[in-house]
């Protein structure tokens, strides 16, 4: 099985380690699993064991220091480059790309923890909830 993981990281330092705990435990999934983490400025992580493979990346944003008000009368358009409350819905555009590339995919934020036993609850009681 192939797996993906998808993490949201807005880059303040000191949320690192929540970060670098949520890579870990991702880790744990017993399957090859590819982490994606997609973050506002370039950084760099270590892939924690030989399945998993992290790649960073980084979404950009323009720095024009509005007010977070008004950003309401800003085009959408314009308003995914500006407005980085909006890091959070990049990801779905690359998983909808990778869609056949995986057989599980999985988005997660630096504060969600997620470990091998998450993964495995999930596979064995997924058909319920689908």
């Amino acid at each position: 099985m192939k797996v993906a993981a998808h993490i949201a990281f807005y880059l303040i330092e000191k949320r690192m380690p929540y970060l670098e705990e949520v890579i870990r435990g991702l880790s744990e999934i017993p399957h090859d699993i590819d982490i994606y983490v997609y973050c506002n400025r370039p950084i760099t992580l270590p892939s924690p064991s030989s399945r998993a493979t992290v790649r960073v990346v980084h979404e950009s944003f323009i720095n024009l220091g509005l007010p977070r008000s008004a950003f309401r009368f800003v085009p959408f358009k314009l308003r995914g480059r500006l407005d980085p409350w909006l890091l959070t819905w990049r990801p779905r555009r690359h998983m909808a790309a990778m869609l056949e590339e995986y057989d599980a995919q999985i988005y997660l934020e630096d504060d969600i923890g997620f470990k091998g036993e998450s993964f495995d609850y999930w596979m064995q009681y997924k058909d319920i909830c689908l």
